[in-house]
């Protein structure tokens, strides 16, 4: 008798030779997922960080950091070493992102000081881009694959999630310049990550009180508007039913005890530059909400004008809704925290400022998330129905008709951010050029400074006529135009235009002066409304009698 025969039949040694057979395809198939899921989630993090260094000021990067060199003015004079006067980037935004600029700004300066590069910016500014943008948003972004880990998602899930990771447009332009979203954002997401260990992993509730408090305390210091926003989120899907379900007074005053060592005391010591000069602070704060023309009220339907809605653009943002959709219609109590959180901050912004669309990044983790989550489920469903490469191919396709618009974008926004200029550099340098003098010229709504150029609007016409102004230079955010409904434009506009005391200058001039040059940006993506999007800038020349 053969000595197979005595082990095995030979149908049960076919069945063993298939069995390892599938396995190995099965541990090659996991190995190409893996590799698949680096792959993606390198280009998520290089689209966050590539270009980051180029030679100019975006819009609001003096708050951070001019934020961190008045932080280190804050505690040298607290310790009675200098007496040096804040300057009021100190006071706008929360504190966090200006006591991160400290180390990329003490840091980049000694790097200038040691090798004298020439830089058109300070190289310390490209230091706190990394560090307070940069940095934030490829780890939200590692935050989301640690939920996919953390929900026992499968690797398909995670793929699905880092590839439109890869098409979040307005989270990638933001991570290109040192403003709080991209902070305040990683704290947000790091705050929920930490509520779904608590709801699938049976985190202890005392050890989850108090991380999840602090971040709440450091988010609301980072942007405190996401905060207050994120902590309601908190209350709403966690402390409120767990206190129904398990009420008793002694244990409602320890969570109060809990709130108020780590909630409050922390908010307090991270703001006391704020608490300690109170009054400046709050007329900064107030300067900025009365007198900014740009900061718009919304409404319901703001946030649904412009490129790209809410962020990602249509086709994500459809398939995050129909992932809301199903999350509550299968009562998926893991996404309960994530979808308040959109719901509250979309009605936050929709009664505040809700067309300035930097500050929907907030939500763009969450819509990624429920994205995915919905483009998973149907993958499961004809998984058995149709065969694996077809089911692949469809989903691909599917990633591919929501995400190429703003992949398009943030490619052709990303390659050219450092070789086009913008009309910033173009107006210093046709100023240059051109000898303009600038103690007889002035100029209104350029968000820039060139040297010895007025600023100060004369108080009429007959002022200005009277005066040796021989040059002006005036601007349109031609944006906004694109971007928002006429009836909320012709509220703050005129023509595009910010109303105030410059306008009847403006069109005085622009009605007899000469238009000697006009600057137009060379777009490479016409979503940008910072970094990529510099106003038409027009210089007019008085005409001699």
């Amino acid at each position: 008798m053969r000595l197979s025969t005595i082990l095995f039949t030979e149908n049960q040694l076919s069945c063993v030779v298939d069995f390892i057979a599938k396995r190995k395809q099965v541990k090659q198939q996991q190995q190409y997922k893996k590799v698949v899921i680096l792959v993606l989630f390198s280009l998520a993090a290089l689209l966050r960080v590539y270009g980051v260094w180029y030679p100019r000021w975006a819009f609001d990067e003096a708050e951070n950091f001019g934020g961190g060199l008045n932080m280190i003015k804050f505690f040298t004079n607290a310790l009675g070493l200098t007496n040096e006067p804040y300057m009021e980037e100190l006071w706008v935004y929360g504190l966090v992102g200006k006591y991160m600029s400290i180390l990329p700004v003490a840091v980049g300066f000694l790097v200038e000081k040691i090798t004298q590069i020439n830089y058109p910016i300070p190289i310390a500014l490209i230091f706190t881009r990394f560090f307070i943008a940069s940095l934030p948003s490829i780890l939200s972004v590692y935050l989301l694959y640690r939920i996919s880990k953390l929900i026992k998602a499968p690797k398909s899930f995670t793929i699905i999630l880092l590839a439109l990771c890869c098409c979040t447009f307005k989270h990638i332009e933001t991570a290109h310049y040192a403003v709080a979203e991209s902070l305040s954002t990683f704290c947000l997401v790091s705050s929920i990550f930490y509520w779904l260990k608590f709801q699938v992993s049976g985190y202890k509730v005392v050890k989850y009180l108090k991380i999840s408090t602090v971040l709440v305390a450091l988010t609301a210091s980072t942007k405190i508007n996401v905060g207050m926003v994120l902590g309601i989120t908190l209350a709403f899907s966690t402390f409120i039913p767990y206190l129904r379900q398990q009420f008793d007074f002694h244990r409602f005053l320890y969570f109060v005890k809990i709130l108020i060592i780590f909630f409050f005391l922390p908010f307090i010591l991270l703001n006391l530059p704020y608490f300690i000069h109170f009054f400046e602070w709050w007329a900064v704060i107030q300067t900025h909400v009365e007198s900014y023309p740009y900061i718009v009220k919304g409404s319901f339907v703001s946030l649904f004008y412009g490129d790209p809605i809410f962020g990602v653009d249509w086709g994500i943002f459809i398939v995050a809704c129909l992932g809301i959709l199903q999350a509550i219609w299968r009562k998926k109590d893991i996404y309960t925290a994530p979808i308040l959180f959109l719901l509250l901050f979309y009605l936050y912004l929709s009664v505040s400022k809700g067309v300035v669309h930097r500050w929907v990044i907030p939500m763009s983790p969450f819509l990624v998330l429920l994205a995915s989550d919905f483009l998973q489920d149907i993958y499961l469903f004809f998984k058995k129905k149709i065969n694996q490469k077809a089911n692949i191919l469809a989903i691909t396709s599917i990633i591919l008709l929501i995400g190429i618009r703003p992949f398009y974008h943030t490619i052709n926004y990303n390659i050219n951010l450092t070789k086009k200029p913008d009309t910033y550099s173009l107006l210093k340098q046709y100023v240059a050029d051109n000898q303009i003098d600038g103690a007889k010229s002035l100029a209104c709504y350029i968000g820039m400074h060139i040297p010895k150029v007025q600023t100060t609007a004369p108080a009429s016409v007959t002022e200005l006529q009277e005066s040796e102004v021989k040059y002006a230079i005036f601007s349109d955010f031609w944006f906004w135009q694109r971007r928002l409904p006429a009836s909320i434009l012709n509220q703050h506009f005129v023509n595009g235009r910010s109303k105030g005391n410059w306008e009847p200058i403006r069109q005085y001039v622009e009605q007899n002066w000469h238009l000697k040059q006009q600057i137009t940006p060379k777009y490479w993506s016409n979503w940008s409304t910072n970094v990529a999007s510099p106003p038409v800038f027009y210089v007019y020349e008085k005409e001699e009698k």
